[in-house]
């Protein structure tokens, strides 16, 4: 054996031990924060308790305790995911959450700094970009900052899309949604937007996170007839209706089973004068298949009971009145005699509608 063979020896047996522990610590590492993810938050939590996901465009404020305020300051999220700190460098961020970013940030300074203490926080997020499928009249990717849309909710991202579909099923609503970590895992949501019309529940109008994805499927079948009555033994007496626009007392009232439109338009005072477009009553109808139905009328209190020309109202049917220059249809909503809650679910009901 010559003088290299021992250093080469030497070099293949200790270099192949190097990498692979190397690497064990890696996975190790990445296994450690995928087990702290599912110990925090699983497929079937509510999208309330979901974790801001930090990516480019955010920035970050981080302050070092015990007198270090050489490393304090604001740092940015570039494109890549990193972002570039003193002492410790560039450190991936992207798709974590504020306090696992904190945890490995504070793991990597250790290894500098003899028992470092910090604090990282968002100093100002990044534009919300969503994606919305299905049955919407333009289906896309939309932003916060674009065209001055404001999307916040779910509703906001449905009304940026153009609205729902005649075909859109509002009782079957997924949201989709990234866990927060290095691996790529997600958790869908259902949502039932005839709840929030209903009852109010906001649970149902979720704030939406950085690239969600929004999914209204189709229905299975659409209502062949709007003059359904309210004949059923197990059918109630009364049903609550809503009217909004132009008539004298908006809100909601209570009124007998099968109630034609026309009537209940008398009920809410009639038409305001000279405002009120004659010619331009819509009865909104949330269907049984999870479908909306828009139909509109005429106001003639001559026509008899008709699905052509005054239909019977069933429970939670919405009037709109519209107003004959074209305003916006919240310009009756203030003088408001009736219960608030009736009016604010008409309301996002038409937000949906677009």
């Amino acid at each position: 054996m010559n003088f290299l063979q021992v250093p080469l020896a030497l070099l293949f047996l200790f270099i192949p031990n190097f990498y692979l522990k190397s690497f064990a610590e890696s996975i190790r590492g990445k296994s450690e924060l995928r087990n702290t993810i599912s110990e925090d938050i699983n497929d079937e939590a509510s999208l309330q308790e979901s974790y801001y996901l930090l990516g480019p465009g955010d920035k970050l404020r981080l302050l070092v305790q015990d007198n270090k305020e050489e490393f304090d300051g604001e740092y940015n999220i570039l494109n890549d995911g990193s972002a570039t700190f003193p002492l410790i460098g560039q450190v991936y961020l992207e798709n974590l959450s504020i306090e696992q970013a904190s945890n490995l940030i504070e793991k990597k300074f250790s290894k500098e700094l003899l028992v470092p203490q910090i604090s990282l926080t968002i100093e100002e997020t990044r534009p919300i970009k969503v994606s919305i499928i299905g049955e919407v009249n333009r289906p896309g990717i939309y932003s916060t900052y674009e065209e001055g849309i404001e999307i916040a909710t779910l509703i906001d991202a449905i009304r940026a899309a153009g609205g729902i579909t005649p075909n859109s099923n509002l009782t079957n609503v997924t949201i989709k949604r990234r866990l927060p970590g290095y691996f790529e895992e997600y958790k869908i949501a259902k949502i039932d937007l005839f709840d929030l019309i209903y009852t109010g529940n906001q649970l149902q109008n979720p704030f939406l996170l950085d690239r969600d994805t929004i999914k209204i499927e189709r229905v299975e079948t659409l209502p062949k007839n709007i003059a359904k009555t309210a004949t059923s033994a197990l059918s109630p007496k009364s049903i609550n209706v809503t009217i909004v626009g132009e008539v004298e007392l908006p809100g909601t009232f209570k009124t007998e089973a099968n109630t034609p439109l026309l009537q209940a338009v008398l009920k809410a005072g009639g038409l305001k004068s000279p405002q009120a477009n004659k010619q331009r009553i819509e009865l909104i109808r949330l269907n049984d298949n999870g479908s909306v139905s828009r139909l509109r009328f005429k106001y003639n209190l001559s026509k008899g009971i008709s699905k052509e020309n005054n239909p019977p109202l069933i429970n939670g049917d919405v009037i709109k009145v519209y107003p004959t220059n074209l305003t916006k249809v919240g310009k009756g909503i203030n003088a408001i005699t009736s219960p608030l809650t009736g009016l604010v679910n008409a309301i996002s009901l038409f937000r949906l509608l677009g």
